[in-house]
């Protein structure tokens, strides 16, 4: 049986936003029973990145950017780094990226759209983290984002040619809102709407 390769990037430890169940806000030592705060501004340098990237650029089918403590587009360099591994990894099936999206300018996420479009057409995602349906909601568990430029942003990453989906949480705040949040997603363009529970 033919085996193929799953791999997970975290290229950073920042992020804006103060997810209640995310990790990054502490951090339990065992050893010690202690509390600490995760480390902040690190960032992956572009060249480790690339050399981990020849290691497995012919290996690897499944390629994901993702984090516990960070959010990978927060990455000083991240279209570098996804130009790089979308254009080096020959077997790639799918490449997906993790996001709240709420930040950087949607010149960035249009041109993120453009070159996942132009390495990798039909095999990528990127993955807007959408609890809710308007700033209200949203914010109810994705406290420090902004739902309108998620949005915004969102469809500048598809105007580049990106496939990019809605992803939400189920909580029992947005159980009624599943309906609505999948015609939204259709009116903003998104190429579909996903709704799945995710541990922490």
């Amino acid at each position: 049986m033919e085996l193929y390769m799953e791999i997970t990037i975290e290229v950073t430890s920042n992020c804006q936003a103060k997810c209640p169940g995310c990790i990054r806000h502490k951090v339990f030592n065992p050893d010690t029973e202690l509390v600490s705060n995760p480390p902040k501004n690190l960032n992956l340098p572009v060249d480790v990145h690339k050399r981990f990237i020849d290691e497995i650029a012919d290996k690897v089918e499944f390629l994901t950017y993702d984090g516990s403590f960070g959010d990978s587009p927060f990455h000083p360099d991240f279209l570098e780094l996804i130009e790089y591994s979308a254009s080096n990894c020959t077997k790639l099936t799918d490449l997906t990226i993790s996001t709240n999206g709420s930040y950087k300018t949607t010149a960035f996420w249009k041109g993120l759209g453009e070159i996942l479009h132009k390495y990798l057409p039909n095999n990528h995602h990127v993955m807007f983290d959408l609890d809710g349906i308007d700033n209200k909601t949203q914010n109810m568990y994705r406290i420090g984002t902004d739902y309108d430029k998620v949005i915004q942003n969102a469809e500048a990453f598809s105007s580049g040619g990106g496939n990019a989906v809605w992803k939400m949480i189920p909580f029992d705040f947005n159980e009624d809102l599943v309906d609505q949040a999948k015609e939204l997603a259709l009116k903003h363009n998104f190429s579909h709407f996903q709704r799945n529970r995710i541990s922490r």
